[in-house]
């Protein structure tokens, strides 16, 4: 009889796991069976505006907003509790929009290739945010609240404006991946030191002395740390 309910359960989970990883990549179409959806593409679709309708999609944890024309998005995307990932990558954002500081759960933020220019400091709201892309934008400065965020692992601002590191960058306790190529850096605040975790910088592109690079190999015997 054993042997029989444990078969009975692992085609329970099959199923469970399943119904959890259901894709969809029409808003439309989404919103017929809303509490079943869970990832939803909506990438290179020309959208404009985000309809308010997708906050219905409560069970929603993967969201694919990249390529399309937005500038904004609806105030109701707040309402996503569940929402884990979302890309809204290569779009015309001049900011990271305020919405998403309120996506409490979220794990992975994609906004490469925009035109945004400040992040908040509202970010550290992000408390279970482990990757974050910002790559290919016009970011000057990062707030000193961004040293907060002790979950990331993985940082990506290739290709911005960075001219300085808040102070406490080191407090990203998790951090394991930072690209900082093609920004305008001279210098790295002293508590990157504390970065335990770190396996590999890229510095490449950047203004940083040959002494500084340097002390950063000292510091780090073991990490991959990319100068050229």
């Amino acid at each position: 009889m054993r042997p029989v309910i444990f078969i009975v359960l692992f085609f329970n989970l099959i199923s469970l796991n399943a119904q959890n990883t259901k894709h969809f990549t029409s808003l439309s179409k989404a919103l017929e069976t809303p509490n079943d959806v869970y990832s939803l593409d909506l990438r290179n679709q020309n959208i404009q505006r985000l309809s308010d309708s997708i906050s219905l999609l409560l069970n929603l944890t993967e969201l694919d907003l990249s390529e399309n024309s937005l500038e904004n998005l609806p105030k109701s995307i707040s309402k996503l509790i569940h929402l884990k990932s979302i890309n809204i990558s290569s779009n015309n954002f001049t900011k990271l929009p305020k919405q998403v500081y309120k996506l409490y759960n979220l794990e992975t933020l994609r906004a490469r290739k925009n035109n945004i220019h400040k992040i908040s400091c509202k970010v550290k709201r992000l408390k279970n945010i482990k990757n974050i892309d910002l790559q290919a934008n016009k970011i000057e400065k990062l707030p000193l609240s961004f040293g907060k965020l002790k979950t990331v692992i993985k940082i990506d601002l290739e290709d911005n404006g960075l001219t300085k590191l808040p102070k406490n960058f080191g407090k990203l306790s998790s951090l394991q991946d930072i690209d900082f190529e093609n920004n305008n850096l001279s210098e790295i605040p002293e508590s990157i030191k504390n970065l335990k975790n770190l396996k590999h910088i890229n510095l490449t592109g950047n203004s940083i002395s040959d002494k500084i690079l340097g002390d950063l190999k000292d510091i780090f015997p073991g990490v991959d740390i990319e100068t050229e």
